[in-house]
C-alpha cells in the first residue's frame, strides 16, 4: 500500500517539476 501510495504521490510531483523548469527554461531564453 506505500509503495503504491508513493508512486501515485511522487509521479505527479515529478511532471509537475519538470514542466515548470521547462516553462522557467523558456522564459529565461526568450529573455
Amino acid at each position: 500500500a506505500l509503495d503504491t501510495f508513493n508512486t501515485a504521490v511522487v509521479s505527479p510531483i515529478y511532471y509537475v517539476m519538470f514542466t515548470s523548469f521547462t516553462i522557467l527554461a523558456s522564459i529565461i531564453m526568450f529573455k
